[in-house]
């Protein structure tokens, strides 16, 4: 029996490989291989075309689906998932370069969702061959496996042992003017600090130089260091060269100014207003652009639309 195939969804297939620029991004975007879609675009496909081409058109229809929510929301400035140079994200991004150039340790640290994060990531962005940027999780705070994403994020080999990794760790980094990042720093466990305080020493051995590291999350870790447990931390502790707190009361109406523009543009400042005291509570800057895309979600962006999302969400400011 002959196969037949949807054109249209083969064609729509051609068109997405076109927009992306590969065959190999549309089938990492897709979750197919690239010899599934070379061999369906051919229609010389083996398998289930019919359970192919179900899985490409439900891909499309998000897509569309997407593409016409960022349509009805552009008139309405939403506020995009990217960097802006806030009072805060600006001095988190310049105290990265401070410990690049000084080495030694620095620890950011304070409330979430206001822009620590966001300026990292640019940091490591606009440095990509001198930044090595590393996020934690509970699961990823242990002495081993925060070594492991090390050594992936250098691309060099893990070796058989954690002394293995931290020997090709620092043969790679000594020296350098490299410096690590690692946020959310509050789940790394206690060995996995003492490691990377090494990595900030000379080598005593070759005489070369540590790099500079930057610890960023919430207070926990700086909090453990100066507490009960401050004995256990007190190599980590002596070298920290800059130490800096930041809180969502420091985020200012500049700042929110820079991140609403559209309710600066509308003179909408009740809304601004609004928007304001949610960055400044504990909801942070997070809290607030949720809010707000939320509000444009809804098409409706006024201070009515705004509050009515927000108690929707729970948010109070309080």
């Amino acid at each position: 029996m002959e196969k037949t195939y949807n054109q249209e969804i083969q064609q729509r297939l051609e068109s997405f490989i076109l927009q992306v620029g590969s065959q190999s991004k549309a089938a990492q975007a897709i979750g197919y291989s690239t010899a599934v879609l070379s061999t369906y675009r051919k229609s010389d496909y083996n398998g289930n075309i019919d359970e192919v081409e179900k899985k490409l058109a439900e891909f499309f229809k998000i897509l569309d689906e997407k593409q016409a929510a960022s349509e009805k929301a552009e008139p309405f400035g939403p506020v995009q998932d990217e960097y802006v140079a806030t009072s805060i994200s600006t001095d988190v991004y310049q105290s990265i370069r401070y410990c690049q150039i000084s080495k030694g340790i620095a620890v950011l640290h304070g409330d979430a969702g206001i822009g620590k994060t966001k300026a990292a990531e640019q940091y490591a962005l606009d440095n990509p061959g001198t930044a090595i940027y590393i996020q934690v999780s509970p699961v990823t705070g242990s002495l081993g496996s925060f070594l492991k994403m090390i050594t992936r994020a250098l691309h060099i080999s893990e070796g058989r042992s954690k002394l293995d990794m931290i020997l090709n760790i620092r043969e790679r980094l000594d020296g350098t003017d490299k410096v690590l990042i690692i946020d959310e720093a509050q789940h790394l466990k206690l060995s996995a600090l003492e490691e990377i305080r090494t990595l900030s020493d000379p080598n005593m051995i070759s005489h070369r130089q540590g790099i500079g590291i930057v610890l960023i999350g919430n207070t926990e870790v700086y909090d453990r260091m100066r507490g009960r447990q401050q004995a256990n931390f007190a190599q980590l502790f002596s070298r920290i060269r800059m130490n800096r707190c930041y809180s969502t009361r420091q985020v200012l109406r500049a700042d929110v100014d820079k991140l609403f523009p559209i309710l600066g543009e509308k003179q909408m400042k009740k809304e601004l207003d609004f928007v304001f005291g949610i960055c400044q509570s504990r909801y942070g800057i997070r809290g607030g652009v949720n809010v707000y895309n939320n509000a444009v979600n809804n098409e409706n962006i006024s201070y009515n639309g705004l509050s009515l999302v927000a108690r929707k969400m729970g948010i109070g400011l309080v």
